[in-house]
């Protein structure tokens, strides 16, 4: 009966969900625009990802060249919220928003993500 008990246990452990605590997106923006003394739209650039619970940390080269900002609210790897003192990031199932301000100017950019 112990042994039985032991299996059982066991299947039901190994047959649980793990959660996923970080997962790479590859992106491709579909609009970019800054605006300043003038309004600028810039070139749509494809840029990657790693999202984890606390960081979104992006590949080289592009726009977020090596860059990384603090989750503020994590609902899971396809559903988050990234805050700074200038800028705001979230992803909804695959929708990419950010915006960024600064003295100098504001930057918007969207973009659609997938996970391969």
């Amino acid at each position: 009966m112990r042994r039985f008990i032991i299996t059982l246990v066991t299947l039901v452990i190994c047959s649980m969900p793990v959660r996923a605590e970080e997962k790479v997106w590859y992106c491709e923006m579909v609009g970019f625009v800054s605006t300043g003394n003038s309004s600028k739209i810039h070139k749509n650039e494809k840029f990657k990802m790693k999202v984890t619970p606390s960081r979104i940390v992006f590949g080289t080269g592009g726009r977020f060249d090596r860059w990384s900002m603090t989750v503020r609210n994590f609902n899971s790897a396809k559903s988050w919220i990234a805050q700074g003192l200038t800028y705001t990031a979230g992803m909804d199932n695959g929708k990419f928003l950010f915006s960024q301000i600064s003295t100098e100017g504001a930057t918007a950019i969207s973009a659609i993500c997938d996970n391969f």
